[in-house]
């Protein structure tokens, strides 16, 4: 026969394991109640709650720092990612500069020469339009011609046309997207010259043909000769100062025995020229300026 004391180990341990999930429950229940108790507003604290907060209070601390390192973390993070895009792009914008400043150093160039090629003096305050001298009439060959750009082009009466060698003439009217141009050679055109050798001031006049312009001194000792260049004095307000006219090739007196007079012939090939450019303000500037 089984002892009476064999099975008391065996009733113990089923007794613990029944009793297990009611300590278990009354544990979550008191930690429940404990949160509860600590997490109303209230200007005391019991002592069981003061000591909880005391064995927590490390434990808060590594969180608070934890948490704390992380968002500086994730801050900075955002930072260098902000930064390197910046970067970026700034290179990015540093390559579209340096890109556009050697297409402008190139576009200077070209335009030293074209002016060099048109006889104008490199003077700020002016921008070439180019155009094609698209109408010609037979009757008015040397007086007029229409070029391609008009109002919407910017382009006014009383601006000056030039072509490679030199002048040419003066914008006469305009359309939305045409001009007449009057040419030097008109026999109604006129224009202030300088003499480059001497200085002094004439007076260039068309005389009607594609060939040859009159040039008249306006000072009773003018002492030009064949062979002076003459430019453009400025002081009529069309063609910029410098701009070339032509050369003199016959001296001859003037009417009445008064001054002096001559032949001129024209820096550019005005009878046959197909194309202009018109003198036009540069961007800010005004009519006039330099």
């Amino acid at each position: 026969m089984r002892s009476r004391g064999e099975g008391r180990p065996h009733q113990e341990r089923a007794t613990s394991r029944r009793l297990a999930p009611a300590v278990w429950t009354a544990g979550a229940v008191l930690l429940i109640i404990t949160a509860f108790l600590t997490a109303q507003t209230r200007s005391e604290r019991t002592a069981l709650e003061r000591w909880i907060a005391d064995v927590l209070a490390p434990a808060n601390t590594l969180v608070a720092r934890a948490d704390r390192r992380l968002t500086e973390a994730l801050d900075n993070l955002a930072r260098l990612t902000s930064l390197r895009r910046s970067y970026e792009q700034l290179l990015q914008e540093n390559e579209r500069l340096r890109l556009e400043l050697a297409m402008l150093s190139g576009v200077a160039a070209e335009n030293r020469e074209l002016r060099r090629q048109l006889g104008l003096p490199d003077l700020p305050g002016y921008r070439l339009l180019a155009a094609d001298v698209i109408r010609r009439d037979p009757s008015r060959w040397h007086s007029q011609v229409v070029i391609n750009r008009g109002q919407a082009d910017g382009v006014q009466p009383g601006m000056a046309a030039v072509a490679p060698g030199g002048a040419v003439g003066q914008v006469l009217n305009t359309t939305a997207r045409t001009a007449t141009v009057a040419l030097l050679t008109d026999s109604r055109s006129a224009a202030g010259g300088v003499i480059v050798r001497t200085g002094e001031l004439v007076l260039v006049e068309g005389t009607g043909s594609g060939h040859t312009l009159r040039v008249k001194a306006l000072i009773p000792d003018s002492s030009f000769q064949p062979g002076d260049q003459v430019v453009a004095s400025g002081l009529g307000g069309v063609y910029p100062r410098g701009v070339h006219v032509g050369t003199i090739r016959e001296v001859r007196p003037g009417a009445v025995g008064l001054g002096r007079e001559g032949l001129l012939e024209p820096g550019a090939d005005i009878s046959r020229v197909s194309y202009v450019y018109v003198v036009m303000p540069a961007p800010g500037q005004r009519r006039g300026g330099r």
